[in-house]
């Protein structure tokens, strides 16, 4: 496989953006400076001088005047399937929290990527934020994030540092196709945080909606069946509402009486999560229940599942956070109750060329 070592590069992809962030710059002095290679411009707002750039530490985020204040974005990249942009983060000290990821502008909040947050590690979406894997990162700790765009709208994320020893799906959404352009950005909210480097390229073996799943059924049938990669992953489902009609989807699926069910109730406006053990079910605490199901309108159920996590959204809103459910932890049956669309099953790891490519464009 041959590797991109300046802009340009060759299959298996591209690289738009390479900055290093080693170069010692002063509070105030870092805007409109190239990036390392001296084609990429670097916007940045900063009123109050608290983002610098030293040889040890790159950008240094120091304080805050307001969302994305300090903030920093690099010139505009073509939306493309593929397109990824990469950061490497460290949270050095009070409470933090800032975004990385991709933006429709150069000021302000982003608009898609990960939200690093005193508490855990959230993934941004248009102003929706959920948890994420088991949520936990260390101060001190260097994180490496990929953000991926997905040819049809949305992001693929994925987390490698801390407990995640090697690259970690966090999160897939499906939507997001705004602006032809994006730019890659992260901005403050509080704390103080690291970044150095900062990578984007754009990944041919992520060129596909779909890249990367381990089984993905377009068109699902009543009680069809899927199987994930293991216990942890990303289930979804795109289901129908109908008047009257509970709905479920099974993961960590040995059989109906042994499994994890999401029970979506359209008559009592509900999602729950159980754990049925020979055929006793126990509920699973955490996060809301509550979930409107309107007669006939497609609802995108996803499922992320993280060792004794397990986490539910509906159209990207966030629904049940359970802890502490290890039951079936390494099991792969996926089943769903009624008919729908897009019956995926993506693996926690990434596998094959999308792992090796990763690993050799931020190594």
């Amino acid at each position: 496989m041959k590797l991109a070592t300046e802009l340009g590069g060759g299959a298996p992809y591209t690289t738009s953006l390479i900055d290093n962030l080693n170069v010692a710059l002063a509070t105030g002095a870092v805007n409109g400076t190239l990036a390392t290679d001296g084609i990429n411009t670097r916007t940045v707002v900063d009123t109050a001088s608290k983002l610098a750039e030293t040889v040890a530490n790159g950008l240094e985020f120091t304080g805050i005047s307001a969302t994305g204040d300090p903030g920093i974005w690099w010139s505009a990249q073509t939306r493309a399937g593929g397109l990824t942009a990469c950061f490497r983060v460290k949270a050095v000290s009070g409470t933090i929290a800032h975004r990385a990821g991709w933006d429709t502008n150069q000021s302000g909040d982003i608009v898609e990527g990960i939200y690093f947050v005193t508490g855990g590690i959230r993934a941004y979406y248009g102003g929706n934020q959920r948890n994420i894997l088991s949520s936990a990162y260390v101060v001190g700790t260097s994180y490496d994030f990929a953000i991926s765009h997905r040819t049809s709208g949305g992001v693929w994320i994925w987390i490698r540092g801390g407990a995640f020893t090697d690259w970690t799906l966090g999160f897939v959404s499906n939507l997001g196709t705004t602006s032809p352009v994006s730019s890659a950005a992260i901005a403050q909210l509080s704390g103080v945080f690291y970044v150095k480097p900062a990578k984007i390229g754009v990944f041919s073996n992520l060129n596909t909606q779909y890249a990367g799943a381990t089984e993905r059924k377009a068109v699902s049938v009543n009680s069809d069946t899927i199987t994930a990669a293991s216990g942890d992953g990303v289930i979804e489902h795109t289901i129908t509402a109908a008047t009257g009609v509970t709905q479920e989807l099974m993961v960590r699926r040995t059989d109906d009486n042994n499994c994890v069910i999401i029970r979506m109730d359209q008559g009592a406006s509900t999602i729950r999560v159980y754990e049925k053990a020979a055929g006793v079910e126990t509920e699973k605490t955490g996060g809301t229940t509550s979930q409107t199901w309107t007669n006939a309108q497609a609802y995108r159920i996803q499922v992320s599942l993280y060792g004794t996590f397990i986490r539910v959204t509906v159209d990207l809103s966030s629904k049940n956070d359970a802890t502490g459910s290890g039951f079936n932890a390494s099991v792969t049956g996926v089943k769903a109750s009624h008919a729908g669309t897009d019956l995926i099953a993506w693996p926690i790891s990434p596998t094959g060329a999308i792992k090796a490519d990763l690993d050799a464009f931020f190594p």
